[in-house]
């Protein structure tokens, strides 16, 4: 066993079979045709310079995305339910958590937070919750929605991206809530999308690709809107909100409200009894 040897010197001999060294092939038809290139090396080129471009643009657009977000959210300052907050901020949370237990090989639920953390987590949600309210109004007031063809494009996107059938993916988010995360996030960015084609965007620095009348693009859809939000939240913290009102907001932020006003039985209600109970 090991501990025999413990501490004994001892004589070894070693043969070397082989010398093996990474070698760069020379760019041929044949070896762009091997690793899945049609076209030979020209073919191969052109493909991976689009793919380059393609990914450039992407990541110009996600920038974009996040950009139109901040201006807006700046532009309309308004209150969300704290419990809104806190399920945006509980869900970031456990993500840090899990992506801190990957990293580092500990058990998630051993990850803890400084106080800086748990603040900057708090910023985050309180920017994620404001966003998801707006970008709801607007996609309600546009009628913007997701079609079939929207999620079989995002299926082909990922199966690529992974290197998994269609078929597996499509499978996969057949689940009622992994497909209900993929709508919203296709939701999400057809209305960013959608505020981005219909704003003037100036390029003004290195760190912000768009700042621009995209504020007062988005304050003249959403105004009205988030006045109703801000309006209907006040006024039931003393009187109750009109049915008006709450007719406005979605079946979520309603049972928000219940939650934070107190309320019981409210998480098995559908809209209008959510209404009625709130009213």
């Amino acid at each position: 066993g090991i501990q025999a040897v413990a501490g004994k010197k001892l004589k070894t001999k070693v043969k070397i079979l082989s010398i093996q060294a990474m070698q760069r092939p020379e760019w041929t038809d044949e070896v762009s045709e091997e690793l899945g290139f049609e076209g030979g090396v020209d073919g191969m080129r052109s493909a991976l310079r689009m793919q380059m471009e393609t990914r450039k643009t992407e990541m110009a657009r996600n920038q974009a995305r996040a950009n139109a977000l901040e201006v807006i959210i700046g532009k309309n300052d308004f209150e969300v339910p704290s419990s809104m907050v806190d399920q945006s901020q509980a869900m970031l949370s456990q993500e840090l958590q899990l992506q801190t237990a990957y990293q580092t090989g500990q058990d998630p639920k051993e990850v803890s937070f400084s106080q800086e953390q748990i603040a900057e987590l708090r910023g985050r949600a309180v920017f994620a919750a404001k966003a998801g309210l707006i970008l709801e109004f607007v996609a309600k007031k546009e009628s913007i929605t997701v079609e079939e063809s929207d999620l079989e494009a995002r299926y082909l996107e990922i199966s690529e991206s992974q290197g998994q059938s269609v078929d597996a993916i499509r499978g996969y988010f057949n689940q009622p809530e992994q497909n209900k995360e993929l709508q919203d996030r296709i939701l999400e960015e057809k209305t960013l999308d959608w505020l981005l084609e219909n704003s003037k965007l100036v390029e003004t620095d290195a760190d912000a690709a768009a700042r621009s009348s995209m504020a007062d693009v988005a304050e003249s859809i959403i105004e009205e809107e988030v006045a109703k939000k801000s309006t209907s939240k006040t006024s039931t913290e003393d009187t109750g909100a009109s049915a008006d009102a709450l007719g406005d907001m979605s079946v979520a932020a309603l049972k928000a409200l219940a939650k934070e006003r107190g309320l019981k039985g409210y998480s098995k209600l559908k809209r209008d009894g959510l209404i009625e109970l709130l009213s």
